[in-house]
């Protein structure tokens, strides 16, 4: 049974909002939840969310020894770069599907990208690692090849059943009953550190300035982005699907950004009912929803 696609038939033909989220709290009950977050357990109090935007490079320097006495998280290739070893993170999400998909059904920029991290994964990573990913994809190539190392397990969250965005049932929430949103692998990242209760989350490196970066060319009126990390800069052009046959236009583009800081609002909101203090300390970010520390404080 394909969930997404009843919830989206239930949502657009049969039941309004309320009906909808009544209907995904049922089946978060009576679906197996598949999720092993609540068997990791904290090294310490604070976790470090460490993304790969610009302002990567300066909160590393800032931050250093904070972050090497904390848990650490990073994501999506931070693996291919020579940070990696030096950050030696104590967790690494992957939540894009397409880390996980046939590698046939990627473009080939991405398929190297993703063979590319798979080899980095397996080679580099000499120290006790989790792998964090979605429950549906613990059995995928990827996270079977990334397995060979020993030092690497894996921990997994539920996307059983996809959540409201507009839901209020904190508790569901905490206990990963419901799937978060895998619009922003930074918001997935604080929704798990928000659900493992750690007493500081810190995101760093989180510009989010992707949709200020957005153009559109006069001559085609293609939209691209110039994508932007702390290892260099690219020119993206923007598409609706993996294999880049769709052009996707500003419009949706910009909605998508709008979901995106919203469910930043809906996070600092989670924080709050779960006593978890979330701090923006990235030297540079759009994200608002976070409070900034005070100077040199680390998120302390």
């Amino acid at each position: 049974m394909n969930i997404a696609k009843l919830r989206k038939f239930l949502m657009d033909w049969v039941l309004p909002p309320r009906g909808i989220r009544a209907v995904c709290y049922v089946m978060s009950r009576v679906l197996p939840c598949r999720s092993t977050l609540a068997l990791r357990r904290k090294r310490s109090k604070r976790l470090f969310v460490l993304v790969n935007g610009p302002s990567l490079s300066k909160d590393l320097e800032r931050y250093g020894e904070d972050i090497s006495t904390s848990d650490r998280l990073t994501v999506n290739f931070m693996g291919t770069t020579e940070l990696y070893e030096k950050i030696r993170p104590t967790m690494y999400l992957l939540a894009d599907p397409a880390y996980f998909s046939a590698l046939d059904e990627l473009n080939e920029g991405l398929r190297a990208k993703v063979m590319a991290l798979k080899k980095a994964l397996c080679e580099k990573t000499s120290w006790e690692m989790e792998l964090i990913v979605p429950d549906s994809a613990r059995n995928s190539d990827f996270v079977q090849a990334v397995l060979a190392n020993k030092r690497i397990s894996v921990v997994c969250y539920s996307t059983c059943v996809p959540r409201p965005m507009d839901s209020e049932d904190m508790y569901g929430w905490l206990r990963n009953w419901y799937a978060p949103p895998t619009l922003n692998v930074l918001g997935t990242a604080t929704y798990l550190g928000i659900c493992w209760r750690y007493e500081t989350v810190v995101l760093a490196g989180a510009d989010m300035s992707f949709h200020a970066v957005m153009r559109v060319e006069q001559d085609t009126n293609r939209l691209y982005r110039e994508d932007e990390h702390y290892y260099g800069k690219e020119k993206l052009y923007m598409y609706c699907d993996r294999n880049e046959k769709t052009p996707r236009h500003l419009a949706d583009a910009l909605l998508d950004a709008s979901q995106v800081f919203g469910w930043f609002e809906r996070l600092r909101v989670l924080a709050d009912y779960a006593g978890v203090r979330v701090v923006n300390a990235s030297s540079y970010s759009w994200i608002d929803a976070f409070e900034r520390p005070q100077t040199g404080d680390g998120g302390r």
